[in-house]
């Protein structure tokens, strides 16, 4: 992974962790073995992607519902993106598989 690409994603994880408190957003439990839970409050309608730590997407979806259950139960043990997309704002987050 390109050294500067890994900073950048450090920084964005360190900086959004503050915006989705701001949303109403969390997600858990993490680490997660089964289904990971993300719960929106502010946010009408969004986008979801799930990639690898370096940045294959793996799955992606789209919710206007206040809670989506995303299904981890066939990934492998280690660290991922979560993303969250909408009109007003993008959030990006590590979560572990256990």
């Amino acid at each position: 992974m390109n050294l500067n690409v890994k900073a950048a994603i450090e920084l964005t994880l360190n900086l959004n962790e503050r915006d989705l408190n701001q949303v109403g957003m969390k997600f858990y439990p993490n680490p997660v073995s089964t289904v990971l839970r993300v719960h929106i409050q502010d946010i009408a309608k969004y986008d979801y992607a799930v990639y690898t730590i370096n940045g294959a997407g793996i799955f992606s979806g789209t919710s206007s519902n206040k809670q989506v259950d995303i299904d981890v139960s066939g990934l492998l043990k280690g660290v991922y993106i979560l993303k969250i997309r909408s009109e007003d704002a993008n959030f990006i987050s590590k979560f572990i598989v256990k």
